[in-house]
């Protein structure tokens, strides 16, 4: 998959996780998440940039 080849491909997680929150998956929708924030880390010692955090909170329905 895309992700095996670059884990930084942030634009690929979000896909990802509107695919997990519309079939209703909340859990999958915070694995992949936590996957992301994991990999920017731990390469490039970054955090989620501010779009994708405001969009998995949005997903999970929590606030800020």
């Amino acid at each position: 998959t895309l992700l095996r080849k670059n884990p930084l491909l942030e634009e690929v997680h979000c896909l990802l996780m509107r695919a997990y929150a519309g079939i209703g998956d909340r859990l999958a929708v915070m694995q992949q998440y936590e996957t992301l924030k994991e990999a920017l880390r731990t390469e490039l010692g970054l955090d989620p940039s501010s779009k994708t955090r405001k969009l998995y909170y949005e997903l999970c329905g929590e606030k800020k």
